[in-house]
């Protein structure tokens, strides 16, 4: 398939498929006369990488991890998972930090119950 028609299906720009070839997350594509043409099997590995860039990977992060691999049939299995052990770290990290802000508005709410503030409203 041409460019245009890869693009669609993988949600994407032309520029954005250029790049991803010149820094070596997909592969040169064949050339029809002047015209790139793209394999199916692609798809799913452009895909893959804008699933690992959701989960917070960088393209610098996907292209270290790809170092060696053989692209041919999508990411390794090991950039996603790496993508989504990353993203879960973070979330238990910002759910820890939650955590920490109820308990000390609990604490707050406790102190408040505590005193002897008095309500002044009317």
């Amino acid at each position: 398939m041409y460019i245009g028609e890869f693009c669609k299906l993988t949600g994407t720009s032309t520029k954005t498929i250029r790049f991803y070839e010149q820094i070596g997350l997909l592969p040169k594509a064949q050339r029809k006369g002047r015209y790139r043409v793209y394999d199916s099997r692609f798809v799913e590995t452009v895909r893959q990488i804008r699933i690992a860039q959701q989960l917070g990977m960088s393209l610098k992060q996907i292209c270290e991890l790809c170092d060696g691999a053989n692209m041919d049939f999508g990411l390794p299995r090991h950039v996603i998972d790496n993508a989504l052990n990353n993203q879960k770290e973070k979330l238990k990290q910002e759910q820890m930090r939650i955590q920490q802000q109820l308990d000390e508005i609990k604490q707050i709410e406790s102190q408040l119950n505590c005193s002897q503030c008095i309500d002044f409203t009317l």
